[in-house]
């Protein structure tokens, strides 16, 4: 089988401007399943295509993001690992028969605000004040969001520092203000990481296009609170630190902030967030509700998702580079607040991604930063990723090799309402759910007898949760259907084991 594959790189050519070219690649697997990569030919093409050639009659073609590691992949073996990540990246998704979330499900739902209510305000903070309301929290840096996005280039962490000592503008940042004055930061999150970690001694300038004679190799300035220590130390090293009038360049620099108001409705703010998100590596929708939910909210879901129990179930196949595994937990939230009668549960009306932004919502208002709560969802979750392993092993929430959403939502929605006392056959409930879900009275054999007797209209409850599992599974009556028989399937399993 030979799979040709056009992936988008940047490369830096020789006067050192960065484009963006397109490099095609073939991997070509053999008989023992050996890979091998070539250059085809280099060629400037209109947009990043991804081509699987599965024989002569039948192949397929899709869009790739490529996920740079580094701003810039110029070696041949950064263009193989990119090429084998976007490839893996894809085959995923072909293979996971989910839906995934994108503008059409949003723009199909009737807005649930008054735009009129959108309330965007201009300010401007000197750099020197925004570092110190980043160090006082009342600008939210969300340093889980930082660890996984934030430049990584120490040039072009550098030359941003660089261009406020040319006095070149920055673009316009955009915060949202919560109800407690706190600011989040929806646009521009990398460029105030840089901006503080340069004025708090954490790294060095490198590589400066203009000023690298003057103030390469430099920290900003001493960090004692103490004006004459600082100045002490100064003039100790000066060699070590930038020289004074860079240091005032730096500090008063104005920078201009859009402001999203805490009266503005919160789809609204969503919407405002997509629209400002055309950076080089557009945010995903959990990327977005992780850059807007508070500390608390973070907190919770992260939690969630460090459980160990939770990866066991999983297979350790969800990625946490996207946040892919806290949207998953978000799910069993939303869902669970509605199951249990939570007072400011989200009703779902069957677009799955702004059902999701309004849980976030919801958790950042109401309850992630109740303890009561915290414990309950905490010992919920933790109790339906036991039962599930417990039950089916690593393969209860996938038909295929991948985790199925839908398959997770219906199975975690009802396991953690068990408490389990017996040993169970994982391999065997797996086969029997399997046999469940593409039940045929034509196989007369034990396992497919299995179910008879145990589940009224077995047959329409079959093809039913098939289906519900694998297409359009974002839909609310094959939600509730996956969900309702799921319930059936369990209950069987669990007391025949009794």
């Amino acid at each position: 089988m030979v799979e040709t594959v056009t992936i988008g790189v940047n490369v830096i050519n020789r006067e050192e401007f960065t484009e963006q070219i397109d490099v095609r690649f073939v991997k070509e697997t053999n008989d023992i399943e050996e890979y091998k990569y070539y250059n085809l030919e280099n060629e400037y093409l209109s947009k990043r295509d991804i081509t699987i050639s599965l024989d002569k009659e039948k192949s397929q073609v899709f869009n790739v993001d490529i996920e740079f590691s580094e701003n810039i992949v110029d070696s041949a073996e950064e263009i193989r690992l990119e090429f084998t990540k976007s490839y893996n990246d894809k085959l995923y998704k072909l293979q996971s028969q989910d839906e995934e979330e994108d503008i059409e499900e949003v723009d199909n739902e009737i807005k649930p605000y008054d735009p009129t209510l959108i309330r965007v305000d201009q300010k401007l903070f000197t750099i020197e004040s925004t570092v110190e309301k980043i160090m006082k929290k009342s600008i939210d840096l969300n340093p889980e969001f930082q660890r996984k996005f934030v430049w990584t280039d120490i040039t072009r962490k550098s030359r941003l520092i660089e261009s406020v000592m040319l006095r070149i503008p920055l673009p316009v940042f955009y915060l949202s203000e919560d109800e407690d004055g706190i600011y989040h930061v929806l646009d521009g999150l990398q460029r105030l990481s840089v901006l503080n970690s340069y004025l708090n001694n954490g790294f060095r300038l490198k590589n400066l296009e203009y000023l690298e004679e003057e103030c390469g190799g430099k920290f900003f300035q001493p960090l004692s609170e103490d004006e004459d220590e600082r100045k002490a130390e100064y003039e100790k090293n000066p060699n070590k630190y930038l020289p004074q009038k860079y240091v005032r360049r730096i500090n008063d620099t104005m920078l201009n902030f859009n402001v999203v108001d805490s009266r503005t409705p919160d789809q609204a703010k969503y919407d405002i967030f997509r629209r400002i998100n055309t950076g080089g590596k557009p945010l995903n929708r959990q990327e977005m509700r992780n850059a807007m939910a508070t500390p608390h909210t973070r907190q919770l879901l992260k939690s969630l998702s460090d459980l160990e129990i939770f990866k066991k179930a999983t297979a350790y196949s969800v990625k946490d580079t996207r946040f892919a595994d806290q949207e998953l937990i978000l799910r069993f939230i939303g869902f669970y607040l509605i199951d249990n009668e939570y007072k400011h549960s989200v009703q779902y009306k069957g677009a799955m991604a702004n059902f999701l932004d309004q849980v976030i919502e919801n958790l950042n208002k109401y309850y992630s930063n109740r303890e009561k709560f915290q414990n309950d969802i905490f010992q919920a979750f933790k109790r339906s990723m036991e039962n599930s392993y417990e039950l089916f092993g690593d393969k209860g929430f996938k038909r295929t090799t991948v985790i199925n959403k839908a398959l997770f939502l219906s199975v975690s929605r009802n396991a953690y309402r068990y408490e389990l006392i017996n040993d169970y056959n994982a391999e065997q409930n797996v086969e029997l759910r399997d046999l469940f879900f593409n039940y045929n009275y034509e196989l007369n054999d034990d396992n497919n007898t299995f179910w008879i007797g145990k589940v009224e209209k077995l047959e329409l409850k079959s093809r039913t949760i098939d289906d519900s599992l694998s297409t359009g599974t974002n839909e609310i009556l094959k939600i509730e259907s996956a969900y309702t028989i799921m319930a059936e399937i369990l209950e069987v399993l669990i007391n025949e084991s009794n």
